[in-house]
């Protein structure tokens, strides 16, 4: 990333995006689903849209630390 630094605005755009295109991807292949988890986008955090929760458990490298998630 330092030899690309117009990288950091992609990430934090994606970081901003994705709980939303989750929710989507969730909606068009399992609308039924309450929760959807996914992770490895080195953000973690718990949104929420509508009724169901979209759990990210993030990732155990650089950034930050990652949730865990009992299933």
């Amino acid at each position: 990333m330092l030899l690309r630094p117009w990288t950091w605005a992609h990430v934090l755009w994606y970081w901003h995006r994705f709980p939303r295109l989750a929710d989507a991807f969730a909606t068009s292949h399992a609308a039924e689903a309450s929760c959807f988890v996914f992770g490895h986008t080195h953000r973690r955090g718990v949104w929420r849209f509508g009724t169901r929760t979209i759990v990210n458990t993030g990732s155990f490298g650089f950034p930050g630390r990652a949730y865990l998630t009992v299933v």
